[in-house]
């Protein structure tokens, strides 16, 4: 598999590269990370139908699975995994009007705990939802108090609980 993660590597892996690494035997798919729909557009458009395109953001996942992804790994599953298998059910049946609902669910989520907090929220996401998140291993630092109630606050309303807003 190509993973495509230029937030960290600095550099992207094109459509047209892509598409040649498609044609060697030993090379089955890609994991396209860079959260550019129009990217996955483009490397869907340029391989084969059998070589297998998986997202690996979370906030493109339902716009992908609508164009040809064939799934996603998010790490954003790992905090809300029944969420993210019933938006992959629901594109695969054509009820887009359901996956988008739930990608919208999945959004905040995903911006908060993935891209802002990282893994340490991550984790403590798993630990709230019944998972086994633990601690994150250096160099993360523990989150603070405040980054614990926020990530509180987002696990339960994407569960779809009622806050209230004190005046």
């Amino acid at each position: 598999m190509i993973y495509n993660v230029p937030v960290f590597t600095g550099v992207s892996v094109e459509a047209p590269l892509v598409a040649k690494l498609a044609r060697h035997p030993n090379i089955i798919g890609l994991k396209e990370s860079s959260g550019v729909v129009q990217r996955v557009e483009e490397i869907i458009a340029a391989v084969p139908e059998s070589f297998q395109v998986l997202v690996g953001s979370g906030t493109t996942f339902f716009a992908a699975l609508s164009m040809g992804a064939q799934g996603g790994i998010l790490a954003i599953a790992n905090v809300f995994p029944a969420v993210c298998v019933e938006l992959y059910k629901a594109a695969q049946r054509g009820d887009m009007a359901k996956a988008r609902e739930l990608q919208y669910r999945l959004l905040e989520p995903t911006r908060v705990l993935n891209s802002r907090l990282g893994i340490p929220a991550l984790k403590y996401g798993m630990d709230l939802q019944g998972f086994y998140g633990g601690a994150a291993r250096a160099p993360f630092l523990p989150l603070t108090d405040a980054q614990k109630k926020e990530v509180e606050h987002i696990v339960n309303v994407a569960n779809g609980a009622t806050v209230s807003v004190s005046a």
